[in-house]
């Protein structure tokens, strides 16, 4: 693995999905998936999820419309 991380928005209706942000690097994927999540777009409804995957595809975190970051989960830990 490379460290090298995607950003992709998902639109309502099955309208797909659009990768705006291919092997960045963590800090550009976080700066990208702040962007995204806090755009018009997101704000009215029309991007309904935003996620960063590693190159492994797996999902790093993701926001949903109406529920926010829902991962990584926030909130207490166990032990």
């Amino acid at each position: 693995m490379n460290d090298e991380f995607s950003v992709y928005q998902f639109f309502k209706d099955d309208l797909g999905y659009e990768c705006v942000g291919q092997h960045v690097s963590s800090e550009a994927a976080v700066r990208l998936f702040k962007r995204f999540t806090n755009s018009v777009a997101a704000q009215m409804g029309v991007v309904i999820r935003v996620i960063i995957t590693d190159d492994g595809d797996f999902c790093n975190m993701e926001w949903k419309f109406g529920e926010g970051v829902t991962f990584p989960v926030m909130g207490k830990r166990s032990g």
